[in-house]
C-alpha cells in the first residue's frame, strides 16, 4: 500500500496453444465474413488501418509492415522493419501525393502510395 507498481505480465492458461491473431472483414450488410487471414508472428504488431484507395495498412508480429487488398485480405506488399511496432499506421498527404506512415523501433517510415 502506498507504492507505485510498474511491473507485471501475462501467462496463457495451462494447455493452451497460441492461436496467433487473425483479421477478419465483415460484410457490413450480412454481417457475415467477407474474409480472414492469419497475422504473421502471432500477434497483431499494430493497429489497422483502411483507406479509401482499398488497402489495409498494418504491422505484423515479425516487423513487417503489410498492404493487403482491402476486399479479399490479400497481402500485396510488405516491408521487413525487424523492429517491434510502437504505433498504428496513419496517412497524410503532400503536395497530392498520398503516404502511409508508420513508427517501428525509434525509426520513423513513410511509404508513397501511387
Amino acid at each position: 500500500m502506498g507504492k507505485s507498481f510498474y511491473g507485471g505480465g501475462t501467462r496463457r492458461a495451462p494447455g493452451d496453444t497460441p492461436a496467433g491473431a487473425v483479421i477478419k472483414a465483415l460484410d457490413i450488410q450480412t454481417g457475415r465474413t467477407a474474409w480472414e487471414t492469419q497475422v504473421g508472428g502471432g500477434i497483431l504488431g499494430s493497429g489497422l488501418m483502411v483507406t479509401a484507395g482499398g488497402l489495409v495498412s498494418y504491422g505484423d508480429g515479425h516487423g513487417a509492415f503489410v498492404a493487403a487488398d482491402a476486399t479479399t485480405g490479400r497481402p500485396l506488399w510488405h516491408f521487413n522493419t525487424g523492429e517491434r511496432w510502437k504505433a498504428g499506421p496513419m496517412t497524410y498527404t503532400v503536395d497530392g501525393n498520398q503516404y502511409i506512415g508508420m513508427v517501428a523501433g525509434s525509426t520513423i517510415l513513410a511509404f508513397g502510395l501511387r
